[in-house]
């Protein structure tokens, strides 16, 4: 018993080593953030042209209505049918490189009322926020683990004797 519970604290070693190292390995991203991930995707699509369009059945998409929802109505969702972007511009402030994702109507003809969209630069750092929480969750769950292994093993130790 006392092997398996060292093999499990070497365990919990190396998933804790490929957290910390998760951006290497895309593998564990899309399980340990899938937000990230998924909301990623759509801005490399997004990040090829101005022309490009990112339907509602991407699950991007659907990760980024639920951080627009409470700031869209009804009948914006009803007539929404994909996302797309604007030409680049460049914010003087920021010295940054930016393009406004837009929501897209009808058959991604017209584009929805401009007061509802964002700035990739804003998607890039609510995604950030997104991994920096997921990392943390799981940096937490990795630690309270080890340490309940190691008050185990002491207890064992100590009542084993």
């Amino acid at each position: 018993m006392r092997l398996a519970l060292f093999f499990l604290g070497i365990g919990i070693v190396v998933v804790a080593w490929f957290l910390e190292n998760a951006s290497t390995f895309p593998w564990i991203l899309r399980y340990v953030a899938p937000d990230y991930v998924v909301v990623h995707d759509v801005l490399e699509i997004l990040d090829k042209g101005e022309k490009e369009v990112v339907s509602l059945d991407h699950s991007g998409v659907q990760v980024l209505l639920s951080w627009w929802e409470p700031h869209l109505p009804a009948e914006v969702l009803s007539r929404l049918s994909g996302i797309g972007r604007s030409t680049g511009a460049l914010d003087f402030m920021n010295a940054k490189q930016f393009y406004e994702v837009r929501l897209l109507a009808d058959d991604n003809s017209n584009m929805l009322s401009g007061k509802f969209n964002w700035k990739n630069i804003e998607i890039r750092a609510r995604m950030e926020k997104s991994l920096d929480d997921s990392m943390v969750r799981w940096s937490a769950i990795l630690f309270v683990m080890g340490l309940l292994l190691s008050i185990g093993m002491t207890l064992w130790e100590y009542f084993d004797k």
